[in-house]
């Protein structure tokens, strides 16, 4: 299934808690910028994910939020690398864009914040 099911089975007040639950897991299966154990630990920053039904739709926020920077870092990097083609026709992206994108990395207004969590919990 899609993140967008997933995230509306989360919103979802009249699904059990554990189904709530396991569609934030399934959501953080298929977005997970530092992979799912530290994407997942980082969620719970928002509060206890096994008990407390509001911490859920908290954690998706933050989670869809990231998703949506990623999305649009990337919809502007493939249009300044069609720019670059047709203009300038390099063929290559440059070695700090293709860093840019390597690694685990929280994009968003959150970055910062989350990259200093997983520090300190590794």
């Amino acid at each position: 299934m899609s993140f967008s099911v997933y995230a509306r089975r989360v919103r979802d007040h009249t699904l059990p808690h554990a189904h709530r639950r396991s569609a934030l897991r399934s959501a953080v299966v298929l977005f997970k910028p530092f992979g799912f154990r530290a994407t997942w630990s980082y969620l719970g920053t928002v509060g206890d994910l096994d008990r407390d039904g509001d911490a859920l739709p908290r954690a998706l926020e933050k989670l869809e939020s990231s998703r949506d920077a990623g999305i649009a870092e990337r919809a502007a990097f493939a249009e300044r690398r069609r720019e670059e083609k047709r203009i300038l026709h390099r063929q290559r992206p440059s070695a700090a864009d293709t860093e840019f994108f390597r690694g685990p990395r929280w994009p968003g207004p959150d970055g910062h914040r989350a990259v200093v969590h997983e520090v300190a919990r590794l």
